[in-house]
């Protein structure tokens, strides 16, 4: 009978122990909200797109950062059969004559 007792003690006392490191690991951490989950943009997917097939259902346009051009996006084709990446208009070509920035596309 006392060795239950002693092994219910001791399990009892790793359980609250537990407990006692989980508390601290808590309050070091940033805690997990709702508001943080959906309100900011850590857990946001990236983007893609917009996208748009081409006439001929073979390939496809979408619009991708320029790595020159703060701010720009270039308006890429991709095949779809081997995901060959051309560029049709690169983003300083959709700068406006006597404008810096480039046109904003959302």
């Amino acid at each position: 009978m006392k060795d239950k007792r002693w092994i219910v003690l001791v399990i009892s006392g790793l359980l609250t122990a537990g407990g006692v490191w989980s508390a601290q690991d808590r309050a070091e951490r940033p805690l997990l909200t709702l508001e943080s989950i959906f309100a900011g943009r850590d857990f946001a997917p990236e983007r893609f797109g917009p996208a748009r097939w081409m006439r001929d259902g073979e390939s496809y346009t979408t619009l991708e950062p320029n790595a020159a051009l703060k701010g720009g996006r270039d308006i890429a084709l991709y095949r779809a059969d081997s995901g060959k990446r051309d560029v049709l208009v690169p983003a300083p070509k959709l700068v406006p004559g006597g404008a810096s920035a480039p046109l904003a596309i959302d």
